[in-house]
Parts: structure tokens; sequence; C-alpha cells
């Protein structure tokens, strides 16, 4: 049964962003697992299959020179300039180029993204998801050769700021699993707010998932985040519970703006 979001915010109310001596941002009293949560989280995770819905393609994307697809993406940016804002963000600790790939202001998501139904339009993509009678959904044009930070969607490094528990702030950002995506939403209605990534790995590694769900390809989304954050030497933004354990909080506004530990 889905509860929504304020009852989420409740089960979190608690839960503020410690920053310790040796500098790891922790989620302090991050509220524990009701019976059978676990068996839900798993439940939703393994059972969600990509719906097409778009909701992750609508902003910026970033992509290294080192990224499998980055000769072939580059490429066709070159040849459809009008389509994207390229912004070189500097290098990282091994030397590697990093860009920031846009949106014009005219435009409504990202170049690579196609709908059947025809143009793509603001009022297409906030009404309708792009879903229409006798049209099919959206798709990615590379999608078989997208970049990495694509590929380890919905997991999403976010550069939110923090709002320490002393009211400072921080402007490191940390990653989050992004509530675009209509799984992580339905996480976040049934009062989930969190995922840990001992509980991501050992859900992903049991029997009964389906190669082609979410759950099932977490793993290797979290070893794409993790590799690009050590790249550009931010590794340590990951936020961590009392343990120690990497933690990844869903980016919902219900929790984090009004609980004032993650601020957009």
């Amino acid at each position: 049964m889905q509860l929504g979001p304020k009852i989420t915010q409740f089960r979190y109310n608690d839960t503020h962003l410690v920053k310790t001596p040796e500098g790891k941002r922790v989620l302090a009293n991050l509220p524990g697992r009701k019976a059978g949560e676990r068996r839900e989280i798993k439940q939703i995770l393994s059972s969600y299959h990509c719906k097409r819905c778009s909701k992750c393609c609508r902003g910026a994307f970033s992509i290294g020179e080192t990224d499998g697809n980055y000769e072939h993406i580059m490429g066709l940016i070159k040849g459809r300039k009008k389509e994207f804002i390229v912004q070189n963000m500097g290098r990282g600790r091994s030397g590697t180029r990093y860009y920031d790939i846009g949106v014009p202001m005219k435009k409504n998501a990202c170049g690579f993204l196609s709908w059947e139904g025809g143009e793509i339009t603001h009022r297409t993509l906030i009404y309708s998801d792009g879903r229409k009678e006798g049209s099919g959904p959206f798709s990615c044009e590379i999608y078989d050769a997208r970049a990495s930070v694509c590929m380890a969607y919905p997991l999403n490094v976010s550069w939110m700021h923090l709002k320490l528990e002393d009211g400072t702030m921080d402007k490191r950002g940390t990653v989050i699993m992004d509530a675009g995506c209509p799984a992580i939403m339905e996480l976040l209605e049934n009062g989930i707010g969190h995922i840990t990534e001992s509980e991501l790995l050992s859900l992903s590694d049991e029997s009964g998932v389906h190669e082609d769900s979410l759950l099932y390809s977490l793993p290797k989304s979290l070893q794409e985040v993790k590799e690009r954050m050590a790249e550009v030497e931010k590794e340590d933004r990951i936020v961590v519970n009392e343990e120690g354990e990497r933690i990844y909080p869903v980016n919902a506004r219900e929790i984090f703006i009004k609980n004032g530990y993650l601020i957009y």
C-alpha cells in the first residue's frame, strides 16, 4: 500500500547531517527498517523495467574523455551544435577532461531524445510523458552507446548543497537516488527515503531478480558512480550512516527541503 511522501518525511524527521572531524558527512538518526521493508525494496526494484518515460533525459549530462562512448557521442554533438550546450569542466585527478552537455533554453530535453508521437514540447513532457493513444514512448537515439552517467541512472551525482546540523552550508553535494525515476518515487511513496550500499548489492544477488530489471543493473550503476567520484577526487562526498556504511538517499523535496539537510 502506497502511503505517500508525507509519511516518509515523518519517518526522517529526526535525521540530520553531521560533519566528522575527518571530513565525512554522516546522516545521523536514520530510521531503521520496518518488518518486511527489505522485501518491499526488492519487490519494487526487481519488478521495475524502464518505461521510457524520459524523466531522466530532461537535463544535462556529463561525459569524460575516458568514457567508452566519448568519441562517438562527441562526434555526433559536433554535427548538431544547436541541440546541445557543451561546457568544459576541466580535468580530474588522472588528467581526464570532463564536459557538461546541456540543453539550450529553447529545447525541452536532451538532443538525443526522440518520440514516436512527433515533436517533443514542454507540454508533451509535463502532461503526457510522451504517451497518447496510438503513439509509442520516448527513446534515446544512442541508448546502446550512451554515456556512463546515463547508464548509472537512477544513481546520480547531485551538486545539491548540504546543510549541516550546526546550520552551516557545505557545497560539496552527494550521490543520490533520483526520485525522477518512477521506481525511486515508488520507494518514497512507501516510506523509504534511503538505501544502503550493502542492501543494494545483497538484494541484487538474490534469486528471483530478472536481468532486465532495475535492481539487477544497480551494482554496475554503483561502480560507475564510485569510479566517477574517485576520478574527480570527490569520492568522500558519498554520505554514510553512523556505522560508516555508504548511504544513497532519495532526493525528495518532501524530505530534504522541509527537514533542511539537503538544499537544491
